[in-house]
């Protein structure tokens, strides 16, 4: 019974940790990326990987908010924590694409866009990603391909709609 009590109570520490994780990370986006937001959510996702070391969804926000401070090796090795878990996670390969391109990888970028892209057509946020990776490359009318393709999901708002259009437009 004591072990059961102890695990409960770890579970609701680990989501208390892992909800105040969240919301700071949010108002941190929200302000523009404020540093203390930044560095107060790295340390709530950090006590919650304490509690449960392997969870890749903690990971995978831990290495973005260590993105957003422009820590990318952390950042790197967190994804690929994450990636151990969930290698077909979509959200988790665009953002890994992401800090590829960031790292000035555009060919890692691209492989990870389009991995992204293979496990969710409609992720349009990694065909804007590889769309623009492939405009750097000089392969315009690929890129084109890419945003038409996700031009052509049912998009989740209209705003998405919108930059889709605006993209391919921008593109020539």
């Amino acid at each position: 019974m004591r072990v059961l009590s102890a695990h409960r109570r770890r579970n609701a520490q680990s989501r208390a940790f892992l909800t105040t994780a969240h919301l700071l990370h949010l108002m941190a986006a929200v302000l523009h990326q404020d540093r203390d937001l930044l560095d107060l959510a790295i340390q709530h996702y950090e006590s919650a990987l304490l509690l449960e070391p392997e969870r890749p969804d903690v990971l995978r926000n831990l290495g973005l908010a260590f993105a957003a401070t422009g820590e990318t090796d952390r950042a790197r090795v967190t994804y690929e924590r994450a990636f151990a878990h969930t290698p077909s996670d979509p959200v988790l390969l665009k953002n890994m694409g992401e800090l590829r391109y960031r790292m000035r990888d555009t060919q890692g970028a691209a492989e990870l866009y389009r991995a992204a892209i293979r496990q969710d057509a409609c992720l349009v946020s990694a065909s804007f990603g590889l769309g623009t990776v492939l405009q750097a490359q000089g392969h315009v009318e690929e890129a084109q391909q890419v945003l038409r393709r996700a031009a052509a999901c049912p998009s989740a708002s209209s705003e998405t709609a919108y930059h889709v259009g605006l993209a391919l437009s921008n593109r020539g």
